[in-house]
């Protein structure tokens, strides 16, 4: 027989799993979303004397840190539904967490809009 507090530590890293995993989606669009802004970041200068390569691996790590920290709100996001105990309080927080991840991403989506579309668009 298994001890109580390991009985209950199933749903919480089941919760924690799934937080985990549904945390890609909204970090990656933001990666994506914030490359315009990391790419207008640097001096037109600091860029020409990199290679090619090299100024595309540093916006591309730059993107990526940024992005980083959406993907730990969104890992941060999970943790009150996944400590939850009561079957109600659970559900409301389960909503709170895939409907902030779900803003995350839409808001992601409007940024790349924007950003990409200014450098489409915008820049000749």
């Amino acid at each position: 027989m298994l001890p109580d507090w390991v009985k209950r530590l199933g749903p919480v890293a089941t919760r924690l799993a799934i937080g985990h995993f549904a945390s890609y989606p909204p970090a990656f669009v933001w990666v994506v979303a914030l490359m315009p802004a990391v790419i207008f970041s640097f001096s037109p200068a600091e860029l020409a004397v990199l290679s090619e390569q090299q100024a595309a691996r540093k916006i591309t790590y730059r993107a990526l840190e940024l992005g980083g920290i959406v993907f730990a709100l969104g890992h941060l996001l999970s943790v009150p539904w996944a400590v939850a105990k009561l079957e109600e309080t659970v559900r409301k927080r389960q909503k709170v967490f895939f409907g902030s991840l779900v803003a995350l991403l839409f808001l992601g989506f409007l940024v790349a809009a924007v950003g990409w579309g200014y450098i489409i668009f915008f820049l000749k």
